[in-house]
């Protein structure tokens, strides 16, 4: 290999906080908006109120995120925005996990096809797949 040895691996970019698929989950949520209730995240990612409040926890003692709570109508409501050093860390570990899967720019894909308008996925390659059975079995 001819990697020199103060050459960074993209995997040691990966930040092992960001790491967990539910606190994944949770700031690719927050990166596509700006703000949300805390009960309306809970819901759409199907977590537990203890559930969301410790990965919550874990994601505001690394600055990822913020939480606050406001009135609304008389009533208290939590609600949780990526802050802005959350937004750009997270970012970089995008970039990160797209250099790993060979992705270097976000719009192209690691096998080098081009993505379907529609869906954004490489269309299959029938000439390869007919005539196979359907349950992978050789027939053999």
């Amino acid at each position: 290999m001819t990697d020199s040895p103060q050459e960074r691996q993209p995997r040691e970019a990966l930040v092992n906080v960001i790491h967990s698929p539910t606190r994944l989950a949770i700031l690719a949520t927050l990166n596509r908006i700006q703000h949300v209730a805390f009960a309306d995240l809970r819901d759409s990612l199907h977590l537990t109120t203890p559930e969301l409040s410790r990965q919550l926890a874990i994601l505001e003692k690394e600055e990822l995120v913020e939480v606050a709570k406001l009135r609304v109508k008389r009533v208290t409501v939590t609600h949780v925005r990526l802050s802005d050093s959350g937004r750009e860390r997270f970012a970089a570990y995008l970039d990160s996990l797209y250099a790993i899967v060979g992705e270097g720019d976000r719009g192209e894909r690691a096998d080098g096809r081009e993505p379907d308008n529609e869906t954004g996925t490489a269309p299959v390659d029938t000439a390869h797949t007919q005539g196979a059975p359907a349950n992978g079995a050789s027939g053999a």
